[in-house]
């Protein structure tokens, strides 16, 4: 004899299986762009009230990239005049600063 409740259970795991197959595709999309860090030389500064103008270059695989930004300058000095850049795996020239304080490139 037939389960007249077959049916039902299995519309009903196909709607569970739906669900979180669309609740999976929503989260994968709502994913950072992952971003990669490398070590910056500055090349030069200049003064902006308390703010510093500074000018990196970085290396990602063979070539050499340049990005301009703004840093606070006590916090450059008190961080040891180091920085970081930032970039897009996909695109190296897409890329922005931090200190070694800051979050890291992936947080927000």
């Amino acid at each position: 004899m037939r389960n007249p409740r077959l049916p039902l259970a299995l519309l009903a795991a196909g709607i569970v299986l739906l669900a979180w197959g669309g609740f999976r595709w929503w989260q994968h999309s709502q994913q950072p762009d992952y971003r990669s860090m490398t070590e910056g030389t500055v090349t030069s500064r200049a003064a902006d009230g308390g703010d510093l103008q500074i000018t990196v270059n970085y290396r990602v695989g063979s070539g050499t990239h340049t990005v301009k930004g703004t840093v606070d300058a006590d916090a450059f000095e008190f961080q040891g005049r180091a920085v970081w850049v930032c970039y897009s795996p996909d695109d190296p020239t897409d890329a922005s600063l931090r200190l070694p304080y800051d979050p890291w490139c992936n947080q927000k």
